[in-house]
């Protein structure tokens, strides 16, 4: 909570006057909420803070994308990945790089560049919770075993950042399959790890919003996605250290 001396405007009121905040906003969309917005049960389906109420009432800026994906003010907001065309442009950069940063931690190098990989936006409702899996999921990579084509969802209208990052993220569970890497137990907290070395490539405009998704991929709190990615930075702080030597090592 802030002091009480000086708090914010609420980011997020459906009223005017606008109240004051009383809580630390979001990592990523950094928005300020009062008492009452704090309350809003349904939460952006991209970054978290609270959007909606389920009696259907929206707080400022938030946009519903589909039945069950809203977007609050900031991740509704422009730089949008909406076209096949920017998703294949995204995707083609980013897989180039991952294939040079795998190669340069001694792996088969171009070895995702070998392979057929689509990435097809959908709506939530397609990547609905399976596998295990809790909360909300941004992106899937979907393959049959003994072959050589990936296909990865990931859902439409997300800002062009978070989408590098969950792209990144889904191509690392490819490249884990290809090298027998995926039935490791860290396996989510690695895909994270990679994602965010991929976020500390992205400079120029976008350069903020990297940062708030860095700062926001730290603040995690589950074992699988946060703790293991933590452990790995934390083991890799080295200039010489192999993150990818490090993971295969993991129990």
């Amino acid at each position: 909570m802030y002091p009480p001396e000086t708090p914010p405007t609420c980011d997020s009121c459906i009223r005017e006057p606008r109240r004051q905040s009383r809580y630390a906003p979001s990592a990523y969309s950094r928005l300020n909420l009062c008492d009452e917005c704090i309350k809003a049960d349904i939460r952006c389906y991209s970054c978290q803070v609270r959007a909606a109420f389920s009696d259907g009432r929206l707080l400022r800026g938030t946009v519903k994308v589909d039945d069950r994906d809203y977007r609050c003010s900031y991740c509704a907001s422009p730089s949008l990945v909406e076209s096949q065309d920017a998703a294949d442009k995204v995707l083609y950069s980013t897989r180039n790089w991952l294939d040079k940063w795998f190669a340069r931690h001694g792996e088969e190098e171009k070895i995702l560049a070998k392979l057929s990989i689509s990435v097809t936006l959908v709506d939530a409702a397609t990547l609905a919770t399976g596998d295990g899996e809790k909360g909300t999921i941004l992106g899937r990579a979907i393959w049959t075993r003994g072959s050589t084509d990936f296909q990865i969802k990931i859902i439409r209208k997300l800002r062009v950042v978070p989408f590098l990052e969950t792209l990144a993220h889904e191509l690392t569970h490819v490249w884990a399959y290809r090298t027998g890497n995926d039935g490791k137990e860290a396996i989510e907290g690695f895909c994270n790890y990679v994602a965010y070395m991929a976020l500390g490539t992205v400079h120029g405009k976008l350069a903020d919003d990297a940062r708030r998704r860095e700062a926001y991929m730290l603040k995690e709190v589950d074992i699988r996605y946060g703790g293991d990615f933590k452990a790995i930075r934390l083991g890799c702080r080295s200039e010489t250290a192999n993150p990818v030597t490090f993971f295969k090592k993991m129990a």
